[in-house]
């Protein structure tokens, strides 16, 4: 498993983190946008994913149903239900406007391309696909980020650290946002470590996702890491030593029986780090996980008891 990066040092200003990370970014000039940029930041009640972005749930829309929503199973209810993807997962007010803002530019504006890039190769709307330096970079950003947007994330950062309770919990979101995504350390050297490549599912099952974003799988004894950008596709880490056949060419899946089990690593990930849902586009792969928690309840209970 992948231990969630904590935050032990003192926690500055949200406002002051943010400008530094702006003007490391664009030079330290404000232009008119930025200025446009600054008006909008300023709000405080935007409704925000809090770690699953929606350009990732979309994918997990039920196209069959009219209402073109998305499937969950309530881990804490362990009912399943339907939401839109813009709300599902959602919190008001969780970042303020410059916290969205530094998620925008930090990871979700390339990772909107890049999985747009490959669900068009998916779906076969272009013929060849190979990822570039800067897309494998984005797909560990991804990972990276989602690590640190995790509840098990904050709770530690709250735990640890001596200023947390002198601000609001949307100051301390936005500030764990920026200092956690320029950390280096454990996590950084499992990430750089790894290759990356396109997992393909070419059963009739479909992946499911976490609000985690991600997972970890064992293959031969080695960990990879899954995270579903749709229910045919995910980006796929793995370790390219020990799976050189995959550092050009593609994880392809034809079994059914795989996809069903990485869904409940899928399932396993998230009672570890959030015990929020996982999503879908089929109310039948969750009725499996549904049965699978029924089933599993004092065990899954104990990973997240272990974290």
């Amino acid at each position: 498993m992948l231990a969630s990066p904590s935050a032990s040092a003192p926690i500055r200003s949200p406002i002051i983190c943010l400008k530094i990370w702006d003007a490391n970014t664009i030079g330290g000039r404000y232009s008119e946008a930025d200025q446009v940029r600054e008006s909008v930041v300023a709000l405080k009640n935007i409704n925000s994913h809090i770690q699953l972005p929606n350009l990732i749930l979309k994918h997990f829309r039920d196209e069959t149903d009219d209402t073109k929503k998305v499937w969950y199973l309530d881990i804490s209810s362990g009912k399943i239900r339907q939401s839109a993807a813009l709300k599902l997962g959602t919190s008001k007010g969780y970042y303020s406007g410059w916290g969205e803002l530094f998620w925008n530019r930090a990871i979700e504006n390339l990772l909107g391309e890049l999985t747009h890039k490959i669900c068009c190769f998916s779906d076969e709307k272009i013929a060849d696909l190979k990822l570039t330096t800067a897309d494998k970079r984005t797909a560990k950003r991804y990972i990276k980020a989602a690590s640190i947007r995790s509840d098990i994330a904050y709770e530690a950062m709250k735990s640890s650290s001596v200023t947390a309770d002198f601000f609001s919990d949307q100051e301390n979101h936005d500030s764990l946002s920026v200092f956690g995504m320029s950390l280096t350390g454990n996590l950084n050297q499992i990430l750089d470590a790894m290759d990356v490549t396109i997992l393909l599912n070419q059963t009739d099952r479909n992946l499911v996702v976490p609000r985690n974003c991600y997972y970890g799988v064992s293959i031969s004894g080695d960990g990879s890491i899954v995270a579903p950008l749709s229910p045919k596709v995910a980006l796929f880490l793995f370790s390219a030593k020990s799976h050189p056949e995959w550092e050009n060419g593609f994880a392809v899946v034809r079994l059914g029986e795989i996809i069903e089990e990485m869904n409940i690593y899928a399932l396993k990930y998230e009672y570890m780090f959030n015990k929020a849902f996982v999503a879908s586009n089929s109310y039948q792969e969750l009725q499996q996980l549904q049965k699978f928690r029924e089933d599993h309840l004092a065990e899954l209970e104990m990973l997240n008891a272990d974290i």
